[in-house]
């Protein structure tokens, strides 16, 4: 439904109508899914299949749909999708540089295990170059002990200022 400018329907049970459409189009379903916008739920329907299949060990087919979930806006498929392209589940190629992408995606969404996930490739160096103040961004994050402890590894006397903030650039 389309609001119109016209001052006669305001307050109008039109407008209530057509308000209440649109919020519940915009509602989230669960947490792991902010999706602000109408697609939501043909995203879910997408992700729900590649659950499916990911769990038959169907790993081409899973790949596609939540392929087609993330497309729509999906956080979780981003995450699931860059897991298996990392691993190259199901002899799927492996492609660590894409899952970082995907990973990053679902991160700056506030998914946990993605931002460990983009930590841990920044630290070790796989599918990017070895970046250790944005691994420790990360770590700060989704794991404070982890943190700690890359920033006691970089600093053994305690004066490196380089990683003194913890106001890193994303």
């Amino acid at each position: 439904s389309e609001l119109k400018n016209d001052s006669k329907l305001t307050g109008s049970k039109e407008v209530i109508e057509v308000t209440s459409s649109l919020v519940s189009d915009y509602l989230l379903t669960s947490e792991e899914e902010k999706l602000p916008h109408p697609q939501g739920s043909q995203a879910k329907n997408y992700f729900d299949e590649g659950i499916i299949l990911e769990n038959k060990k169907q790993y081409s087919a899973a790949k596609e749909k939540y392929q087609s979930a993330y497309d729509l806006g999906h956080v979780e498929a981003a995450a699931r999708l860059g897991h298996i392209i990392y691993h190259g589940r199901g002899g799927l190629q492996i492609d660590r540089a894409q899952a970082l992408v995907l990973f990053l995606y679902a991160a700056n969404a506030k998914d946990n295990r993605s931002m460990q996930n983009v930590a841990r490739m920044y630290e070790t160096g796989k599918g990017t170059e070895i970046n250790l103040k944005q691994a420790l961004f990360w770590y700060e994050q989704c794991n404070p002990k982890k943190a700690d402890e890359l920033k006691k590894k970089l600093q053994p006397s305690g004066t490196n200022p380089q990683f003194a903030s913890s106001s890193l650039p994303g």
